[in-house]
Parts: structure tokens; sequence; C-alpha cells
């Protein structure tokens, strides 16, 4: 968090509420697509969303989710530098 600039809990906040949205949008779509190409030998499924290649095992999109907040918290970091 402190290489991306944010040292303060309320900047931690203002992140979230401004890109939490988006990265909920992106989960969405990796989990509509996850395992429409089936499962691999290792139970693994992929999914393609927006030019990018996402694995998970299948036991998460049976859960209904992709990313854990850490990876949440990732893709709203990523999301603010784009």
């Amino acid at each position: 968090m402190k290489v991306s600039g944010i040292t303060k809990l309320s900047q931690l906040q203002d992140l979230i509420n401004k890109h939490l949205e988006s990265a909920m949008k992106v989960e969405s779509k990796i989990i509509a697509t996850l395992g429409k190409d089936g499962v691999t030998e290792r139970n693994e499924v992929s999914a393609k969303v927006s030019g990018k290649v996402y694995f998970s095992d299948k036991s998460r999109l049976e859960r209904g989710f992709f990313f854990s907040h850490a990876g949440l918290l990732r893709k709203m970091l990523l999301t603010r530098e784009n």
C-alpha cells in the first residue's frame, strides 16, 4: 500500500469508495466466463476478459467468487493507475 502512495486509512477508504464497483464488475465478468472452456486435468478453469486470461481452481467458481479481499484491492489499485 505504501508503495502505491496510500499511507492513511482515509486514502484506503477513498480508493475503495471510488473503485470497488468497477472491480466487482470485472469479477462478475470473470465468474460468468470461468469454466466455459471446460475444466483442466488439474481442476482449473480459465476466463479471458478484456484481453487478460484469469485462472482459478474450480472450487472458487462453485463458491461464486474469484478475487480474494487482497485481489480486489490489487484490482482497485491497478484500476486507479490506469
